[in-house]
Parts: C-alpha cells; sequence; structure tokens
C-alpha cells in the first residue's frame, strides 16, 4: 500500500537513500540527504551525531594508535550500538520523508506551472496552447451529412392513440337505517360500535327512527357528523309500535 499519491514506483525511487545505511561506516550520508531534500534541519543534525559516533570516533581511535584492548572493544561496540540506532531511525523516517518530499514537489510543479504561464503570456501564446500546442489545436468542424431516403421508402401513417377514457366513479350507495346492521352503522362517521348496538336496540324497541333527525337526535350526534351521514344514508319511515289501550270496562265476577 502506497503512502503518497504519488505511487509505489515513486516511492521507491525517493527510497534509495537507505542504502547508504548498509555501506561501512557512511549511514550518515542518509539523514544529511533527507535533510537536504526534504528541508529539514533535526535530520541534518542527527546525521552529525551518527557521523561522530560511527566514523569520527573510531577513525580517531584507529589514527592515535590505541593499544588498550578494552578501548578498542567500546569503540566498536559504540559503533555498531550507533548504526543499529540509524537504520531503525531511517526506517522510522522514511513515510515522514516521503509524505514532505510529496509536499515539497507539488509544490515546485506549482511554481513552475506559473512560471511558464507568464513566460507564455509575455511572448503572446494562447492559453489553451500553453502545454502541448500541436495536439490541442482545434479541428475543423465537419458539417452534419443529410440522410436522404431509399427508393423503396413509404412513409407510414402516424399511428393514432386513442384518448383515454375517463371513467367516472360508481355512485355511492346509501343505506337504510331502518334496515342496516350494526357493522353498517359503526362505518358511518361519528358511530363507533357501541351507538351502532345501541342504534339496533333502540329500533328494535321502537320499531325505528322516523327520519334522519330522530337517529342524530336519539344517538346525541354533533352537526358535522350529522351533516355527513345525510348524505351517505337514508330512513324508511316506519311508525313506532304503540302499546295496546287498556280495558276500561268493569270486571264482572261469575
Amino acid at each position: 500500500m502506497s503512502i503518497t499519491n504519488k505511487g509505489n514506483g515513486w516511492e521507491l525511487r525517493n527510497s534509495l537513500w537507505l542504502i547508504w545505511l548498509f555501506v561501512f561506516m557512511c549511514n550518515w550520508v542518509a539523514f544529511f540527504w533527507i535533510g537536504a531534500r526534504a528541508k529539514q534541519r533535526k535530520w541534518i543534525l542527527f546525521g552529525c551525531m551518527y557521523l561522530v559516533l560511527c566514523f569520527v570516533l573510531p577513525l580517531v581511535g584507529v589514527t592515535d594508535g590505541v593499544k588498550d584492548t578494552v578501548l578498542e572493544d567500546t569503540f566498536i561496540y559504540i559503533y555498531m550500538a550507533a548504526w543499529v540506532a540509524s537504520v531503525v531511525h531511517a526506517f522510522l523516517s522514511r513515510k515522514e520523508y516521503l509524505i514532505r518530499r510529496e509536499a515539497i514537489v507539488a509544490n515546485q510543479e506549482a511554481v513552475n506551472y506559473a512560471y511558464r504561464q507568464r513566460i507564455q503570456q509575455q511572448h503572446g501564446y494562447p492559453q489553451q496552447f500553453a502545454q502541448n500546442p500541436v495536439s490541442q489545436q482545434p479541428k475543423p468542424a465537419v458539417p452534419p451529412q443529410p440522410i436522404y431516403p431509399t427508393q423503396n421508402y413509404e412513409p407510414q401513417p402516424a399511428t393514432q392513440v386513442p384518448p383515454i377514457q375517463q371513467v367516472d366513479p360508481p355512485p355511492l350507495q346509501k343505506i337504510d337505517l331502518n334496515t342496516a346492521t350494526e357493522q353498517e352503522l359503526s362505518k358511518l362517521p361519528g358511530v363507533s360500535v357501541a351507538l351502532a348496538k345501541k342504534a339496533v336496540e333502540m329500533r328494535v324497541q321502537t320499531g325505528g327512527f322516523a327520519s334522519m333527525q330522530d337517529f342524530n337526535q336519539r344517538l346525541g350526534l354533533m352537526p358535522h357528523f350529522a351533516t355527513q351521514i345525510e348524505s351517505i344514508a337514508f330512513v324508511t319511515p316506519i311508525i313506532p309500535k304503540t302499546p295496546p289501550e287498556e280495558n276500561k270496562g268493569r270486571v264482572i265476577d261469575i
């Protein structure tokens, strides 16, 4: 997986400085290289430190002709420890170096592009031919060729689409309040299941409702519900049942 947007190939070419880490007593060169290329002073200072530990110190010990075995071993240990530390340090710094290098290259490309545009404007080059004047020249427009019909061509009559006929909805079928069931009554506006059951009981006791107003008053419906019910229901007048007249004559005991 690439670290930058330049791709793995660009990152590999910009990581060749790691080879200096495995050259004898030249590991410090890698840090001088990335410090100069990325314009970072910290890596140059690390390069100076590894230069002293891996090159100057062993070189001074050899030129002085040190005969002490312990001191020679100390120089060797210092060199090996500094070399291992520089290798680990360089591989950890590689990611930061590649990101910084990508930003520097992008900035240089932007500066070069602006510089190129300014020079081309001074010489009078058109803006659209800045990169490749030959390949970006506009091509002459080719007029469209007319299409002629063949000899056996016969125009087809246009098909007429029949108009869409609007179908009227079926008329709403009204219900009779004196013959409707509890389920039909419960579907009326403002009439619950309990009111529908009550209406049937009233209808059985009195023989039916005399009018729409009688139905609305006896059930106690709101005026707006009564208006809605009048458009979807009707009443077949039924004469209420009257109790039989009592016999007022004298009863004769035999």
